[in-house]
């Protein structure tokens, strides 16, 4: 399977990849009934959201691209309707909705995980969050940032016991520090 394009997380003006959630998709195109159909290998899930933080905190819905059935209706979200892209496909029917400038707050609680800096070098195994140069685990209540905790160190350590490893073996045969354990289970 390709790697899945990512989400995205704007963070003081840095655009980050949304690595994982602990709890389910932050926001979904089903939210506001519309269906995503497969765009391609790279997107099987079709749409690909853009949060960013805001200056007070608040984690909100900034963009959302979505492919659609070219027979569903068109739906606003937070009272904006899309703009329908060049990607219309006429043969398989689908057409491409850009929704851009949401400022849709999310009403998120949890904790999400943000990368930068990916490193292509890697054993395959390392697709999840110690790919990344730098890694942030955000604590979200009620949509508000709580706490921004810098995992860099602790994912570059996981590595480097990884890569003295056995590439064979799975990672839960390797001890992971406490702190970043939710995030490889």
């Amino acid at each position: 399977m390709s790697s899945q394009v990512s989400n995205k997380v704007i963070l003081n003006g840095r655009e980050f990849e949304l690595i994982k959630s602990t709890n389910e998709d932050l926001i979904k195109p089903e939210d506001f009934g519309i269906i995503p159909l497969y765009i391609s290998s790279r997107c099987m899930r079709g749409y690909v959201a853009i949060y960013e933080v805001n200056t007070n905190s608040r984690l909100i819905l900034k963009d959302l691209y979505v492919n659609t059935s070219m027979n569903d209706p068109i739906k606003f979200i937070n009272g904006i309707p899309p703009a329908i892209s060049s990607k219309t496909d006429i043969e398989s029917k689908t057409t491409y909705k850009e929704y851009k400038k949401l400022n849709l707050e999310v009403p998120y609680s949890g904790y999400i995980l943000i990368g930068d800096g990916f490193l292509n070098d890697l054993n395959t195994k390392f697709r999840n969050s110690a790919i990344y140069k730098e890694v942030l685990e955000l604590e979200i209540s009620n949509g508000k940032i709580k706490k921004i905790k810098n995992l860099s160190c602790k994912m570059a350590e996981y590595r480097l016991l990884f890569e003295q490893g056995d590439f064979e073996q799975e990672y839960v045969t390797i001890k992971i520090d406490s702190e970043i354990e939710k995030w490889f289970l």
